[in-house]
C-alpha cells in the first residue's frame, strides 16, 4: 500500500546516505527483492530491487567526490518518488489527480531527470581533465545544460507516457494549461456568423526563470573551485 511504500522509500534513502544500520538495512533488502511490482513494470526494476545489496557495497567503496554526488543525485531522485505518492493518492483512473502549475511540473522534472543531467555534468568535468578546463570557470551553467537536457527527455517521457499515466490516475499535464487549452478550443469552437473558424496559436513551452530548480543558491553541490579537474 501506499504508506508502506512510503516508508520503504525513506528507509531506502537511509541506505544510499549510508545512515542505516547493517541489520536494518538488511531488512530492506530482503523487502524491497519480494516486492510485487504492477503489471506494467519491467523485469529489469525487480532484478535490480535483488541485487541492491553489492549496488550499496560498491557505492561505499567509491572515491569520495563520486560517491558524495551520486548521494546527492540519489536523495533528489528519492525525494521526487515520495512526492509522486503524495501528489496522487489514487491507483487508477477514478481518483485521478493532477499536477496543478508548470513550475510544480518543471520541478517534479528536475527531480527525476534534470538532477541526472547535472549529476553527469559535475562527474564529466571532475574527471575529464580537458572537458574541466573548459568548464573551470563556467561551472553552474554547464551543469544547467545538463539539467536542461534531463528536464527536456523527461518532458518527452510524460507526453509519451499520458494514456499509462491516467489509467493509474496520474496527470503531469499541469492543470492550469490543461483548462487555458479548454478555454481556448471553445472559444474557437464558437466562430463568428460567417466567419472561418480561428485556430488557437497557443503554445506550451518551458519557462525556466518561472522555476527555480533549486530553492536557493545555497543548495548548489560544489563550487567551482571545490571540484578537481586536474
Amino acid at each position: 500500500d501506499r504508506e508502506r511504500r512510503t516508508d520503504l522509500l525513506s528507509r531506502l534513502r537511509q541506505a544510499c546516505a549510508g545512515t542505516l544500520n547493517a541489520s536494518s538495512q538488511d531488512v530492506l533488502l530482503v523487502e524491497l527483492g519480494a516486492l510485487e511490482l504492477s503489471d506494467d513494470a519491467i523485469a529489469e526494476e525487480q532484478e535490480l530491487l535483488r541485487e541492491l545489496a553489492p549496488c550499496l557495497d560498491a557505492l561505499c567503496e567509491l572515491p569520495e567526490l563520486e560517491r558524495s554526488l551520486i548521494r546527492r543525485v540519489l536523495a533528489t531522485l528519492t525525494e521526487g518518488m515520495v512526492a509522486d505518492l503524495e501528489r496522487f493518492p489514487g491507483e487508477d483512473a477514478s481518483q485521478l489527480a493532477a499536477v496543478e502549475t508548470r513550475p510544480e511540473l518543471l520541478h517534479y522534472c528536475y527531480q527525476v531527470a534534470g538532477c541526472v543531467g547535472e549529476f553527469w555534468s559535475l562527474i564529466h568535468a571532475a574527471r575529464l581533465p580537458a572537458l574541466g578546463r573548459r568548464v573551470r570557470t563556467r561551472l553552474e551553467p554547464f551543469c544547467e545544460s545538463g539539467v536542461r537536457l534531463g528536464r527536456a527527455l523527461q518532458l518527452t517521457n510524460v507526453l509519451r507516457d499520458v494514456p499509462r499515466d491516467l489509467r493509474h490516475g496520474r496527470c503531469y499535464l499541469p492543470r492550469e494549461d490543461l483548462a487555458s487549452l479548454a478555454s481556448a478550443r471553445r472559444t474557437c469552437s464558437r466562430p463568428a456568423p460567417g466567419s472561418a473558424p480561428a485556430r488557437s496559436t497557443k503554445t506550451w513551452s518551458p519557462k525556466p526563470s518561472a522555476t527555480p530548480r533549486r530553492a536557493s543558491s545555497t543548495c548548489w553541490p560544489f563550487q567551482p573551485a571545490s571540484v578537481s579537474c586536474a
